[in-house]
């Protein structure tokens, strides 16, 4: 049986949170992204509205406020720590908003970043041809930029799987449909999807993000 339909049998049946976890070139994509635990530059990138400030408050460990990001906030070095007890350190940073001015900043912060986070709004995806096209236009930019730089590492984060009206286990089956022909594909191999409003999703894939050798 091919692998991602092996995926989604999985995912359909335990209902569980991640859904590209079986996936050996996922689980290949999120090895060693942080190699030095005293040392690592992170960058959070996305849609406007897809849930960046929420995730980093998570990771910092900070009370979330539902509100509309700055053009540039800059946060201080912070650590996180995992179930097991390791200790990540992330170096200081900014978290930019997603409008689309400030796609100009993207390069100056990939290229200082050790890993990036990318997140977008699956449900908008699906249902607002507008955001699907901008969605698309970042997608060929990240791709191109990763496809030359190796040696940096990419995560994207489908957020807002809650909103979705799809069935959870139907969700990556149809995402991966609407990028089969575009040269940028690949990316699914670096896509989870989440719901950022459950704490016990956000806990596990971060655990092993950081946890992954």
């Amino acid at each position: 049986m091919p692998l991602l339909p092996l995926i989604w049998i999985i995912s359909i049946l335990t209902g569980g949170v991640a859904i590209f976890l079986a996936s050996r070139k996922f689980a290949e994509n999120i090895k060693n992204l942080f190699k030095d635990p005293n040392r690592n530059k992170l960058g959070i990138l996305g849609m406007q509205g897809s849930g960046k400030t929420l995730y980093l408050c998570h990771l910092r460990k900070v009370e979330y406020e539902e509100k509309n990001t700055d053009l540039h906030t800059p946060y201080s070095e912070f650590t996180y720590e995992t179930n097991s007890g390791k200790i990540i350190h992330i170096e200081a940073g900014e978290d930019i908003s997603g409008i689309d001015y400030n796609r100009m900043f993207y390069i100056s912060i990939m290229e200082k970043s050790d890993v990036i986070f990318y997140f977008f709004d699956i449900s908008r995806y699906f249902t607002e041809l507008d955001y699907e096209r901008e969605c698309n236009s970042r997608f060929l930019y990240l791709f191109d930029y990763f496809e030359k730089n190796k040696t940096k590492k990419l995560i994207v984060f489908a957020s807002h799987l809650d909103k979705c009206q799809e069935k959870k286990g139907t969700i990556p089956g149809k995402f991966r449909n609407m990028l089969k022909n575009k040269t940028y594909n690949k990316l699914l191999e670096k896509t989870h999807f989440i719901n950022l409003t459950s704490e016990k999703e956000l806990i596990e894939i971060t655990n092993l993000i950081f946890e992954k050798k």
